[in-house]
């Protein structure tokens, strides 16, 4: 006899005669691990502690209740579950579709045998329903994996939330301690900046006629630095804040704000009559104060980097590409060399000499930087020889 697996257990019920003897014998001759039971009763407790199959005659079914019984076991097995039955039968086609019905409900796999009982037929019916449950037992081990594999993506799930919280905790505590050290160091370092404008402002009042042209030179050249260094911390500030903080996106009229910027802006006043704008300019989804950011400090540098002596020219336009407004800030500047254009949204990137050109090397990140949070893009066309076309783009409100 086999080892006593009881997933290969063959149970085997026959209350008339010789045949459970008989069936058991075959069975075991062949190498299949059986056992005989008294009645389905018994059986059916064998049953919750593993099966591979149920062989039986038509006389254990006489007694009503033990089919009930027997259906019951069958309906109570997991889902995975379908214990073949093998039913041995003399009883005519009517019979054995009334045999066959009595079990739809509860089993799928029924293999009615005819007497007299065949051994090959026995031997290879049986060979049959243990190779389907040992299908049914696969497939209970993979749903056994399957579950812990749940289970251990789950825990892995709860543990990198936890992980993701504390590092997002983490890092706003860092860009809240960064925050205050930039303010700090803004305010520390504007500070003595600051005392060297007002001793420059007091030594050049008090004392510029009793220097000769190098002194004044050179006390013209400290209260320059002092100044150009005062605007490039207050130009690192506004980058900074347009990176941290949130921006709540709604609809902007775009015409109305462009024509505000050019009235209201000091260093477009000079050049109001030479900014034309080729409107009205669609409506976009934006952000005011973000969007006035970015656009004044594209018309400052149209307006600004032309050549000495050289009247800027500036003309705005719009066009709608796929559901977005691409805005054309077109000017007669000194334009930009081809090897610096890939890199003139850089951050501190100038492309002219210091002191030729008043600025600071970050307007052009802050355009950037101001569009992307805004959820758009930016670029530009240049001439190396002269005239430049910066643009940005916006989702467009629709229907407005």
């Amino acid at each position: 006899m086999p080892p006593n697996n009881l997933e290969e257990r063959v149970l085997i019920v026959a209350p008339l005669g010789q045949d459970a003897g008989v069936m058991a014998g075959i069975l075991e001759q062949d190498g299949f691990f059986t056992e005989v039971c008294a009645d389905l009763a018994a059986c059916c407790e064998k049953i919750k502690t593993g099966a591979g199959a149920l062989v039986f005659t038509e006389e254990a079914l006489v007694q009503q209740s033990a089919y009930r019984l027997l259906e019951k076991t069958l309906s109570a097995q997991p889902s995975w579950s379908e214990l073949p039955l093998i039913i041995l039968t003399s009883a005519g086609e009517s019979r054995q579709m009334a045999i066959l019905a009595m079990f739809a409900s509860s089993v799928g796999n029924v293999t009615l045998l005819e007497r007299p009982m065949n051994r090959a037929t026995l031997l290879s019916s049986l060979k049959v329903a243990l190779r389907s449950r040992r299908r049914q037992y696969h497939e209970r081990q993979l749903m056994a994996e399957l579950a812990l594999n749940h289970h251990e993506l789950a825990r892995s799930h709860e543990t990198l939330e936890k992980h993701v919280e504390e590092r997002t905790a983490r890092l706003r505590e860092l860009v809240e301690e960064l925050e205050f050290f930039s303010y700090s160091i803004v305010h520390d370092m504007r500070a003595p900046l600051r005392s060297m404008q007002g001793f420059a402002t007091l030594l050049r009042e008090e004392f510029g006629p009793k220097l000769d042209a190098t002194g004044n030179d050179y006390l013209q050249r400290i209260a320059a630095s002092a100044e150009q260094l005062d605007r490039l911390i207050l130009e690192v500030l506004n980058y900074s804040k347009i990176v941290r903080t949130e921006v709540k996106l709604s609809s902007v009229d775009l015409d109305k704000l462009v024509r505000h910027i050019i009235t209201m802006y000091p260093n477009l006043q000079v050049h109001r009559s030479r900014i034309r704008v080729a409107g009205p300019l669609p409506p976009v989804w934006g952000n005011t104060a973000t969007l006035t950011q970015a656009i004044s400090n594209l018309l400052g540098n149209a307006v600004k980097f032309v050549k000495p002596g050289k009247a800027p020219r500036v003309n705005i336009q719009a066009e709608v590409i796929n559901g977005w407004v691409r805005v054309w800030v077109e000017d007669n500047g000194i334009g930009i060399p081809k090897e610096s254009q890939d890199r003139i949204f850089d951050i501190f990137h100038q492309l002219n000499r210091p002191g030729l050109y008043e600025g600071t090397g970050i307007g052009l990140a802050i355009v950037r930087k101001s569009i992307e949070r805004l959820g758009g893009t930016v670029g530009m066309e240049s001439n190396p020889k002269g005239g430049s076309r910066f643009w940005l783009q916006l989702k467009r409100v629709e229907n407005a």
